[in-house]
């Protein structure tokens, strides 16, 4: 559960490129640039400095009115 109100939390998972600020991930890149829009893609690394887990993430969701994203 997170106490937060949903605009403040829906305004950072539909901002990939800040994802880093809140999650143990460094987003390398964001395609297209912007917020979340269906397609879009983003890349980034996780772990340890010496062991880099690479990601990768697509929204097939994103349902505004629902605040839903998958």
């Amino acid at each position: 559960m997170v106490s937060a109100p949903i605009e403040i939390v829906w305004s950072l998972l539909t901002d990939p490129a800040r994802w880093g600020d809140f999650f143990d991930v460094r987003i390398t890149r964001v395609e297209p640039a912007g917020s979340a829009v269906l397609g879009q893609r983003f890349y980034g690394e996780s772990g340890p400095s010496f062991l880099h887990i690479g990601l990768k993430f697509e929204y097939a969701e994103v349902n505004v009115a629902q605040h839903k994203l998958g």
